[in-house]
């Protein structure tokens, strides 16, 4: 059994391993210097308490083992005794019953026969108060295996716990790795589609300036009305291709318009075909998680009543015993009536033992078909479950269950974005119909007007004006797609910190009660993100709060500790504060200057009793976060 303690703790222990719940922060998120400097510290600390937490086990461990060892020798010495005074109380009464026959039927006693009865008596009460103080040593051994089977309990279950983040965390950390990567292949390829696209602008802005020199050497040049007609009528041609153009272009939208409209009806209705199987299955699997935490209280409540049973029988067993003893006893004495009444109380103490041991069995027997009846409506879930994820494993089924809610999220922000580029082509539409409009209606005015050089200014402006109207739509159009590019960008880096959050908030084991009653389900989504943040906030506030509260405690323990080994050893008092050191002191991360400071302002705080900021709480858990990342992707490069 110390083997196997020793094993758990070696597993469980935060010194030799680090935390799996510490989470891992995207590149490119940096902390406001005033927040971050009291982050690490905040976090240091946390580990700190574990850790002392862990050591203070240990100790419990220690002290229960040597006193179950010193228990056992005293059971052992008062074993030793009840023989001793079984061999003295057989001697005396073998003593009195051979001097009895040799004594006279008078009313005066031998001295003897006296004395013998004195002592008689005497080890008799010595027996009884030795069993009476087994007695007592038997219950408190009882209750101490009762206190170390729950202590391995929970140690087993904290290391469950440790396991499933730390798996958490891993798959979480390689996902992240594999976004980033492809971030940067996107990017690599958007850059040298920049570069192409700016040598093209610098060739077309040339050509540009080159042929506004031509046409301004052409319109000094050509000064004779012939030559300005003919000019107007070629410009009056552009002018009407660009316009046909114009109309092509706002057939083109409106045809891609109802593409895009169907599109969404098509994306409306599967998005809610999806939501709906999504709900059904989710409100099975809750009420399968309620069903499964009723039958985990019942059964919790039906083993401490079986043991108090167990308990009151084993004090039944023992008193019948005690009986039983005292009438053989008093049978060796007696006559042969006697004899036949001690045999009907020890048939009496069977029949107790046996009914006991009945009972027993039947409570064991309701025990286990209620743990069959709640494992097969487990198997019925998971066989719905499975149906409906078209697999058998427990994976896909965790991924069906939590991956549709990703893609109704995903539909949904799709249509938006849908929604938004309609309403942009749109507005584009309109420009580009009032200007065609505007041109229109210039060149009818110009037409009607004079044909002299006025004209030809005012030509010459509208065709600039054209000009200025054309590079302010593709400028809208380049500023279009530079949004929709970074809502992509932020989508993405969103999504990819849900699961994050998710692992800190089932980590630090925060209270859903909130999310639960606020939206139904504990879900992570855009919409419930800000109160898993506000959970994670709150329970991080009280781990501060304990801690704070423990802190002068524990001072004071170790203050006490010390002066106790420096009245029990005062020769060897440095090597016994060297060694104590090392044992005590758990093994904390290298800090740097800022992670000084921020020590200091959490001392302060704490000498102080003052709550810490939420703000100072975030900014920790945010810089030990970026820290974790930029050291997981530093070792793997």
């Amino acid at each position: 059994m110390e083997g196997e303690k020793d094993g758990s703790r070696a597993a469980g222990s935060p010194t030799t391993r680090r935390s799996p719940a510490t989470p891992t922060p995207p590149r490119g998120t940096n902390p406001p210097p005033s927040t971050s400097v009291a982050a690490a510290a905040a976090v240091d600390s946390l580990r700190r308490r574990h850790v002392q937490a862990e050591m203070r086990l240990r100790e419990l461990e220690d002290r229960f083992r040597r006193d179950c060892s010193r228990q056992e020798q005293e059971l052992e010495l008062l074993r030793l005794d009840n023989t001793k005074y079984k061999a003295k109380i057989e001697e005396l009464r073998m003593a009195q019953a051979d001097a009895q026959p040799r004594t006279s039927l008078t009313s005066t006693d031998s001295k003897l026969l006296r004395a013998s009865s004195r002592k008689y008596r005497s080890a008799r009460a010595c027996v009884e108060r030795a069993r009476e103080e087994l007695m007592e040593i038997n219950a408190k051994l009882v209750s101490a295996r009762q206190r170390l089977h729950e202590l391995r309990r929970r140690r087993s279950t904290s290391h469950k716990l440790s396991v499933t983040s730390a798996a958490r965390s891993r798959q979480s950390r390689t996902d992240i790795e594999i976004r980033a990567h492809a971030s940067r292949l996107q990017l690599r390829g958007l850059e040298a589609h920049v570069e192409t696209e700016t040598d093209r602008l610098s060739k077309l802005m040339d050509a540009v300036k080159t042929l506004r020199e031509d046409i301004d050497v052409q319109f000094t040049a050509q000064n004779r009305s012939d030559d300005l007609y003919s000019e107007r009528e070629r410009e009056l041609l552009d002018v009407m291709r660009e316009t046909s153009f114009l109309v092509e272009v706002c057939n083109v939208l409106f045809e891609e318009r109802d593409d895009c409209q169907l599109q969404l009806a098509e994306m409306q209705r599967t998005a809610a075909a999806e939501h709906e199987a999504y709900e059904h299955a989710f409100v099975e699997l809750v009420a399968v998680e309620d069903r499964d935490r009723t039958t985990k209280t019942r059964l919790r409540e039906n083993l401490v009543r079986l043991q108090d049973d167990v308990a009151e029988a084993v004090r039944e067993r023992e008193a019948a015993e005690l009986v039983v003893r005292e009438e053989r006893a008093a049978l060796q004495r007696g006559t042969v009536a006697t004899r036949g009444t001690s045999s009907t109380a020890s048939n009496g103490g069977m029949g107790l033992e046996g009914s006991n041991e009945r009972e027993d069995v039947d409570d064991d027997g309701n025990g286990s078909e209620g743990i069959q009846r709640q494992l097969e409506e487990f198997e019925r879930y998971l066989t719905r479950l499975a149906q409906l994820a078209g697999s058998d494993d427990l994976d896909d089924v965790q991924r069906f269950v939590c991956g549709g809610s990703d893609e109704r999220f995903q539909l949904y922000t799709a249509l938006n974005h849908i929604r938004d580029d309609i309403s942009k082509l749109e507005q584009e539409r309109d420009a580009l119909l009032r200007e065609t409009a505007a041109n229109e209606m210039g060149i009818e005015k110009g037409e009607g007007g004079e044909k002299g050089e006025e004209g030809a200014v005012q030509e010459r402006r509208m065709r600039k004006e054209v000009e200025e109207l054309q590079e302010n739509l593709r400028e809208i159009q380049r500023v279009t797609l530079d949004h929709v590019q970074h809502a992509e960008c932020a989508k993405t880096y969103l999504d990819s910190t849900l699961p994050v959050i998710d692992s800190i908030f089932t980590a630090l084991d925060c209270d859903d009660t909130r999310i639960v009653a606020e939206h139904g389900s504990r879900f992570l989504s855009r919409e419930t993100l800000e109160l898993f943040l506000a959970s994670i906030e709150q329970r991080l506030e009280e781990y501060m709060a304990v801690w704070v509260q423990s802190r002068p405690q524990k001072q004071q323990e170790q203050q006490q500790q010390r002066q106790r080994l420096l009245l029990a050893n005062p020769k060897s008092t440095t090597t016994t504060t060297a060694a104590g050191k090392a044992t005590i002191s758990p093994r904390l991360l290298p800090s740097t200057g800022d992670q000084q400071e921020e020590d200091a302002i959490l001392r302060d705080r704490s000498i102080a009793e003052e709550p810490i900021p939420t703000e100072v709480i975030r900014a920790a858990v945010t810089k030990e976060y970026q820290r974790n990342s930029s050291g997981a992707l530093v070792q793997k490069k």
